[in-house]
């Protein structure tokens, strides 16, 4: 015994006792002092039992219960939470479990098995609180024997307390109550298998009702109890277990038991025994009476009163899985009273579910249960509440059920039976089997014609199938022909709507037989009908129209004016499918007016329907949405949910149509929502191919895969085989679309494999005009043309107008990819006709866009703009966003072509605007890549290569591969265009790659096309040439004749560059055969410029004029300005060549002048280079320096480092014949550090001539020499046979100068070899008289003529007069060195009067200072003099100051006269030629400067 706590406080003295002592109560000592019994050791309670370890899911459930365990913090009184639901439902588990989460935050934790699941062992509150009291440690003398005593001691005794108790399996309310105690601190959980509403009424109680578990944690709880591997291993037989054990967890935990016994068997074998029968036997674990799935359901059965057991067994007899109240009252046979009473009992016990819409449903292993009790019922009784359950459904079909609506309201009576049937559906298809294995034949085809329409507005057509083949067993069985032909006709339009054409038509045949043998005339005309709706859907368009025509007549005579309004809309259809649309409209109105005056909505509404999608046809948007939007209203008034779907989607189509995207995503969305939610399948399928194709259009790829692979998984899972092969063909769209034609093929072929299987010719027609399409953009041209060719034969036998302007048009396009322009127009023109005859105002628009790119590319941009001008006005006019943006691109293009770059700027920003209303990112871009196509023709290069990366940015994130793809390739014709060769070939290879991944051997032959321009810009003539071979060779093999010119073109120009010019003269005659053949005037201008360019190399001059100017007459008649102007900058050059100067200024005058006027200010700069050039032969030094410095200050803006360099290589020249050598130098230097830098190996060759000529002019040997040879090894590297030559001739004049004859010798022989090996007539002339030079220094004046002559000849024969006078100066030499000054005199008259006649101020001064040494030889003074004194006035002004210089001292020196005989000049000695001499420009400048001037 201890004292009190107070007593210890005090101090007091402590008791003791000797001996057994028995005290009931407390002692009292002396002085009042009270010591306290010892108190009785209690343990802390934990008496839950252990939770499941493989608990899976209940999360809904668990934030319930935490929910109310938030709201136990703040209340005063204990919280009570009720878990409800049907036996082996896992309450007990979830309770557990929840129990142990949160068991840390309580001092004790008590758990009761109340026992209530059978009534006879239910534990007693009395008992209940005894076992409560027992365990907080009361003994059982202290416990009361009173019930209510002791609930008042149990509440008292945890009133302070954190106590959670968890009572399991509680009957009811009433075995609870007592047990609840009171005290804020204590948290409750009672689990039952009822729904206890006393404890709701009087506690407040949390209900929380446990469901079976969700098809994932069905599956997740068999792998948990399974094993992971094992679950993993078999996860579809998983699957199929969870769902044969009802995702009930008893069973599935019994279940796997089975399993855990035998490790060896396979899942799928305990599925198959499950199936077969007998689950509830199989769910039980032998020797464990509790777990076992009907001993479970017996507790609850034996539960209820007679009556309700009556009621659950006979719930088995339900058709369906849910049902209503009303139907559960007529299979009763009781009052509505009495139905609701039980099933309000049947529901608390949750022997019964609630379902959606105030229904209800049995639990599908109750069901199988509830049938086993069923067979105690006598076979009377189940027949009779069978016979009642068909009636109920009979009366409400015939309209007599139990839709209770107010009269005058029929809408709501239209609306309230459609829902009940939807509800019913079910359940009345159920009904239609149970009657066929009942043998009542005659309900069995009633109901299928009954729900027959029905079926149909809700897209049930498996549904229906299923219930018409029953009913047409039945009829066949039971003899009734009547009724087998009315089973056969509904059974055909079924199998037409799910797309089993051939089915379909083999019904609708035998119907009409049928009916017509029993001499049914009415109902054949109604056959007739059928077959007319199967005919057309099979594409056979003529043999529809032909049934609906008779149709009429027969329905006509039976004065059957529905069988009439139903023959119109039939002839309506196959009418607008064969495009004769005036036809189609006229029987649609018809068929309209018809319905109307019947009052027939169901029949207006497709009537508005078809008008809608006829006038949308016809391009007639606005009209064909305000048919729709009246269809719509139709529809809503009917509640026709289906034809709602229906109409939303076609409305959705419209605005597609019309670019209005996001109105059309509404719509579709809306549409989609309404199938979802009516369980439309085959129209949720449908709308979510409409969704695609807007999603497309918005170039949303990703999106639009999505949505249509959606559908094409529901058209599959329905076996919709028409709708199947619609999503194949949409999604092999979206991958042409997007760049990836192998995945486009491929579903295009499935979609054509699937049509052709159904016989489906319109989607055949269809899928092969899209497989040729893709072939096309394949570079598969001949394929593509016998696929669309095939499309077109099917059309035109189908008589399809529409689909015939479409093939025609896509022939058009693949003709012109080809590049067999004639042909294309041909389709083109002729798609265009039928279109207009059919009044289709999109498709004309369409095919007059396609003739206007013909046009162009033909060169009759007159025509073209006319065209794409006429497509824009009708896109305009029938509201058309996306044509208007494609017909705009077309002009902007055009525009480009005629150098228009204003009003294609203008044309590009509207298209750019309207892809922005509609949300058209893939729109937006093209029209983004075309801006930029505009700023580069206007050599506007930074603003040009900032618009490509955009649209390139917008293709990348959109998944635009082909866009991406055009993108790249124009970014690298920039890159290049400005010398950013690294730059253009990354961009180009990146395109290549796209090409080749996505299968596309067009882009992959142009990106190689532009590689090889970029290595000819660098000189990488040998890769270049390669490249274009392989270029070449892909275009053949695909067909592609205008891009076989262009790569033979390319071909040429790089041969004209290795010096193989009369193979390169082969290879544009071909080229030009092609174009001549094609009509392709662009295309022949350009290659007749190349002529002209390797005719100049070879000094041809007149052939090469000949080629330029044909190629200007036909620039100028196709309006190209922009190649008008490079023309006529080369025939400056070749005039300049020729020394027809005036001729050379006015072309490169005109070319400045017109590249002004276009604004491209990258060929404006080229011109004002070449008239630089031009200005400085005429030694006009100011004006060649002004255009020169002008060009260079252009190309620098324009960022053109190419010409940037050019344009320094010029001033370099022109600075060094005014003698400031070394300010050419650094020029020089200039150039060729820009050169080296973007790796142009020709421009660095032609930057180290000029140096040389500028180290030269320094007298620096060394580094002349150093240059030239360094520019002959890059010369024999690249294969510039051409540019060898030159380097050659200008090392053999510096090895000249400084009296390295022989080695001279050398180097000029090798530059002849060279220039007779290819053919270089100029070059020869120049490498001639160059000879004559040297011979002459070595004293062969013989050999020295005979060059000389030679050299003169060859610049006759090319009217090369700058050419011919150097000559002249170069035999007046030879002649002077000779003695011969008559012969001299002769010829340097000559020489001066060709410079004086052609400009040549620079030369004329040589030619007169000549003159004056040649009068001085003769002894003719005052005559030498004279000519002397006009070489200085000439060679000042041009600034000439060696020869001024030489003039001035020849007058002040005295000369001896020597009258009768000539005197050789007082030259100096070998070693010290003079400049105007050895030095003079009249050669190399020339040669120097004809390389680049025709790049």
């Amino acid at each position: 015994m201890t004292l009190s706590n107070e007593e210890e406080r005090r101090g007091g003295e402590t008791a003791q006792f000797r001996g057994p002592v028995h005290v009931l109560g407390d002692i009292v000592a002396g002085g009042k002092v009270v010591y306290e019994a010892a108190a009785r050791f209690v343990p802390p309670l934990r008496q839950l039992p252990s939770a499941p370890g493989d608990f899976v899911g209940r999360d809904e459930e668990l934030k319930a219960m935490d929910a109310g365990l938030a709201l136990w913090e703040s209340r005063r009184s204990a919280t009570v939470v009720h878990l409800h639901g049907m036996a082996g439902g896992g309450k007990t588990s979830l309770a557990l479990y929840w129990a142990h989460q949160v068991a840390e935050r309580f001092d004790s934790q008590v758990f009761l098995d109340l026992l209530g699941a059978s009534r006879p062992q239910a534990v007693s509150p009395g008992d209940a609180l005894f076992a409560l009291l027992s365990s907080l440690g009361v003994a059982a003398s202290e416990i009361p024997v009173d019930e209510a005593q002791r609930a008042s001691l149990f509440r008292s005794l945890v009133a302070t307390r954190r106590v959670l108790v968890v009572l399991d399996n509680a009957a009811s309310a009433e075995q609870v109550e007592p047990l609840l105690p009171g005290g804020g601190g204590c948290f409750v959980v009672v689990t039952s298998r009822d729904h206890l509403d006393g404890l709701i009424a009087m506690f407040s109680a949390i209900s929380v009702p446990v469901p079976q578990l969700t098809v994932e944690d069905s599956e997740e709880l068999v792998v948990r109890v399974l094993g992971a591997e094992r679950g993993e291993a078999e996860r579809g037989a998983v699957t199929d277990l969870a769902e044969v054990c009802a995702r009930l967890p008893l069973a599935i935990r019994i279940a796997v038991v089975e399993l855990t016994a035998d490790p060896h068997r396979p899942v799928a074998d305990l599925v198959s025994e499950l199936t077969a029968g007998r689950r509830l036997d199989l769910l039980a674990v032998d020797g464990v009476a509790r777990l076992a799935v009907r001993a479970a359901f017996d507790m609850s059965h034996d539960n209820l009163e007679t009556v309700e057991r009556r009621a659950f067994r006979l719930l088995s007899l339900m058709p369906a899985t849910d049902f209503c109240r009303d139907s559960v009252m007529a299979l009763w046979g009781v009052p509505a009273e009495e139905a609701r009473r039980i099933l309000r009992r049947l529901l608390r016990k949750h022997l019964v579910e609630p379902a959606a819409n105030g229904r209800y449903r049995l639990h599908d292993l109750l069901n199988e249960y509830a049938r086993e009790r069923l067979e105690t019922e006598p076979d009377s009784e189940v027949d009779e509440a069978i016979r009642r359950l068909q009636d109920w459904f009979m009366a409400s079909l015939d309209g007599t059920g139990p839709v209770d609506v107010p009269p005058g309201d029929p809408v709501r009576r239209i609306k309230d039976r459609l829902a009940w049937l939807e509800a019913e559906r079910a359940g009345l298809v159920a009904l239609t089997r149970q009657a066929s294995d009942r043998g009542d034949w005659e309900l069995t085809w009633r109901l299928a014609a009954d729900l027959h329409q029905f079926l149909r507005c809700g897209k049930h057509g498996n549904d229906n199938r299923e219930v018409h083949e029953l009913g047409l067993a039945a009829a066949r069985t039971a003899g009734d022909r009547q009724a087998e032909a009315l089973m056969l006709d509904q059974l055909a339009v079924v199998n037409c709507d799910l797309g089993h054409y051939p089915e379909a038509l083999a019904e609708a045949t035998a119907a009409f037989d049928i009916f017509t043998s029993l001499g049914d005339d009415h109902r054949a005309g109604w056959a007739l009908i059928t077959r007319s709706r199967v005919e057309r859907t099979r594409s056979r368009y003529p043999e529809a129209l032909s049934l609906a025509r008779q149709a009429l007549r027969i329905l006509g005579a039976r004065k059957d004016r529905d069988g009439v309004a139903e023959s119109l809309e039939r002839m309506a259809q196959a009418e607008w499918m064969v495009a004769r649309y005036d036809a189609a409209l006229r029987h649609a109105k018809g068929s309209l007016r018809l319905n109307r005056e019947l009052g027939n909505d169901a029949g207006e509404a497709d009537a508005l329907e078809t008008m809608s999608a006829i006038l949308r046809r016809l391009g007639r948007c606005a009209d064909a949405q305000e048919k729709a939007e009246q269809a719509l209203a139709v529809r809503e008034r009917l509640g026709d949910r289906r034809g709602q779907g229906e109409i939303l989607d076609a409305l959705s189509r419209i605005q597609r149509r019309t670019g209005r995207l996001d109105d059309a995503l509404a719509r579709v969305e809306a549409a989609l929502a309404i199938r979802e939610e009516i369980g439309d399948i085959a129209g949720v399928a449908m709308s979510l191919t409409s969704r695609a194709r807007i999603l497309q259009r918005r170039g949303d790829y990703q999106g639009g895969l999505s949505s249509a692979r959606r559908a094409l998984a529901v058209s599959s899972g329905l076996e919709d085989r028409y709708a199947e092969g619609q999503s194949l063909a949409t999604i092999a769209t979206l991958h042409h679309d997007s760049g990836r034609y192998d995945q486009a093929i491929g579903h295009a072929r499935q979609a054509l494999a699937i049509q052709k299987k159904i016989d489906d010719r319109h989607g055949v027609a269809s899928s092969l005009n899209l497989v040729a399409l893709v072939e096309r953009r394949l570079g598969r041209h001949a394929d593509a043309r016998r696929n669309a060719q095939r499309a077109l034969a099917l059309q035109r036998d189908m008589n399809d107008g529409y689909g015939i302007g479409k093939t025609l048009n896509n022939l058009a396009e693949i003709e012109r990819s080809a590049g067999q322009y004639t042909a294309a127009l041909e389709n083109a023109r002729d798609a265009l006709a039928t279109r207009r005859s059919g009044g289709d105002g999109a498709g004309m628009g369409e095919s007059l866009a396609t003739i206007a790119r013909l046009l162009c590319r033909m060169g009759d941009h007159r025509a073209a703009a006319e065209n794409a001008g006429t497509a824009l006005q009708w896109q305009r006019e029938i509201g058309d966003p996306a044509g208007q943006s494609v017909a705009l691109d077309v002009l902007a293009r055009i525009h480009i072509r005629t150098a228009r770059y204003r009003d294609a700027e203008l044309c590009a920003t509207e298209s750019l605007e309207i892809g922005r209303a509609i949300g058209d990112p893939r729109g937006l871009s093209e029209s983004v890549s075309l801006i930029a196509l505009i700023r580069w023709h206007q050599s506007r290069h930074r603003e040009a290569l900032a618009a490509a990366a955009e649209a390139l940015g917008t293709q990348r994130k959109i998944g635009d591969l082909a866009g991406a793809s055009h993108s790249l390739y124009i970014l690298a014709r920039i890159h290049s265009g400005i010398g950013q060769y690294a730059r253009a070939r990354r961009c180009a290879l990146e395109s290549l790659e796209i090409c080749r991944r996505t299968g596309d051997r067009h882009g992959e032959s142009d990106d190689l096309l532009t590689l090889a321009h970029n290595d000819r810009r660098q000189a990488q003539y040998v890769r270049a040439l390669r490249t274009a071979r392989t270029a070449l060779k892909i275009k053949r093999e695909i067909d592609d004749r205008t891009g076989e010119a262009e790569s033979l073109t390319l071909i040429g120009r790089v041969l004209g560059h290795v010096g193989r010019y009369e193979d390169a003269l082969a290879e544009l005659e071909g080229a030009l055969a092609v174009q001549q053949d094609e009509r392709d005037r662009y295309g022949e201008a350009e290659t007749r410029y190349t002529i002209g360019l390797i005719s100049c190399l070879l000094a041809r001059y007149p052939a090469a004029l000949g080629s330029l100017d044909e190629a200007l007459r036909i620039q100028r008649e196709i309006g190209d300005r922009a190649a008008e102007g490079r023309t006529r900058n080369v025939l400056a050059t070749v005039y300049r060549r020729r020394a027809e100067y005036r001729d050379a200024v006015h072309h490169a005058r005109t070319a400045v002048e017109i590249q002004q006027g276009i604004g491209d200010r990258g060929a404006e700069s080229e011109a004002r280079d070449n008239l630089a050039l031009i200005y400085d032969q005429l030694a006009r030094y100011r004006e060649a320096l002004g255009e020169a410095e002008t060009a260079l200050r252009m190309r620098r803006e324009l960022g053109d480092q190419h010409g940037e360099a050019e344009s320094l290589d010029t001033l370099s020249g022109i600075h060094r014949r005014r003698g400031r050598n070394q300010y050419a130098t650094t020029l020089a230097e200039q150039a060729l550090a820009l050169h080296r830098r973007i790796g142009d190996r020709h421009g660095v060759a032609e930057s180290l001539e000029t140096l040389a000529h500028a180290r030269w002019r320094l007298r620096d040997e060394q580094a002349a020499l150093s240059a030239a040879r360094e520019s002959l090894r890059i010369r024999r590297e690249i294969a510039d046979k051409y540019g060898e030559g030159k380097s050659l001739d200008l090392l053999a004049g510096i090895h000249r100068f400084h009296s390295r004859y022989r080695v001279a010798r050398e180097y000029v022989t090798q530059a002849l070899a060279v220039r007779w090996e290819i053919g270089d007539r100029r070059g020869e002339g120049d490498s001639l008289n160059t000879m004559a030079r040297l011979l002459r220094r070595l004293g062969d004046t013989d050999g020295a003529l005979a060059y000389a002559r030679q050299a003169l000849a060859i610049r006759r024969e090319s009217h090369d007069l700058r050419g011919m006078a150097d000559t002249f100066d170069a035999m007046c030499r030879i002649h002077l060195w000779a003695g011969d000054c008559d012969q001299a005199r002769a010829h340097a008259l000559k020489a001066q009067w060709i410079q004086r006649e052609i400009g040549d101020e620079w030369g004329r001064s040589e030619s007169l200072l000549l003159l004056g040494e040649v009068h001085l030889s003769l002894g003719l003074r005052q005559r030498a003099g004279e000519f002397l004194a006009q070489a200085v006035i000439v060679a000042r002004k041009v600034g000439n100051t060696v020869c001024a210089d030489r003039a001035t001292a020849l007058r002040a020196r005295p000369w001896r006269p020597a009258p009768r005989q000539c005197q050789a000049p007082q030259f100096p000695a070998p070693g010290r030629d003079t400049m105007s001499d050895d030095m003079s420009d009249g050669i190399s400048d020339g040669s120097e400067r004809q390389g680049r001037a025709t790049r």
